[in-house]
């Protein structure tokens, strides 16, 4: 657990006033969306996020960069500042489906919670967040 994220997370004015089982229960409700970096996939993957209508409006060229980086096979890293995502998201412009499909694939739905490094059925959030009030004092 990260208690000094914890202590820092629970000071937040939306918490104030609040027990430490309303706390746990914001904290598990709270959804937010993380970007994975370095993140691998397949590229399969990435052909299952292209949309035949968009691909069929790329430049030949445009589709023969996007073969090669199918090509990579499994583990392709698509992470911030590699070649093969530059590629990627240079084909294909800004709003179309596509690139939206792509972006998806490296992000991922999570809770504040698991953030700060809490695992259901492994630790109790309620004391958890006793021990981070305690933290440090």
């Amino acid at each position: 657990m990260d208690y000094a994220g914890l202590k820092a997370e629970i000071a937040l004015a939306k918490y104030i006033g609040q027990t430490d089982d309303q706390i746990a229960a914001a904290l598990i409700a709270q959804v937010v969306v993380v970007t994975l970096s370095p993140f691998r996939v397949n590229g399969a993957d990435i052909y299952n996020a292209i949309v035949p209508s968009e691909w069929a409006a790329l430049l030949a060229a445009q589709q023969q960069t996007v073969r090669d980086i199918f090509s990579l096979g499994a583990g392709i890293d698509v992470s911030a500042g590699t070649n093969a995502r530059a590629a990627l998201l240079g084909a294909f412009g800004a709003g179309t489906v596509t690139r939206t499909n792509l972006a998806a694939l490296v992000t991922v739905n999570t809770t504040r919670a698991a953030q700060l490094g809490y695992i259901v059925g492994v630790t109790d959030l309620v004391q958890e967040i006793a021990a981070a009030r305690r933290w440090g004092a």
